[in-house]
């Protein structure tokens, strides 16, 4: 998405079965606590080589995909 994640993308997201949001620019406080509470990863001021990961880390992986 391309504007701040709020609650009500995170909610969204979680109703539909998506388990991770990204967005171009900042998640509101409000979002940062929904998306812990439903077990969503949301990551905001995503880059073509970088973002920034505000719950659940866990939920990625660090092993590049195997070919």
């Amino acid at each position: 998405m391309s504007s701040r994640a709020s609650f009500e993308i995170v909610q969204k997201a979680a109703a539909v079965g998506i388990n991770a949001v990204v967005a171009i620019s900042a998640p509101t406080a409000y979002a940062i606590r929904r998306a812990h509470d439903l077990n969503i990863l949301l990551a905001g001021f995503a880059r073509q080589t970088s973002f920034t990961v505000y719950t659940h880390p866990e939920y990625l992986c660090s092993q590049e995909p195997v070919s």
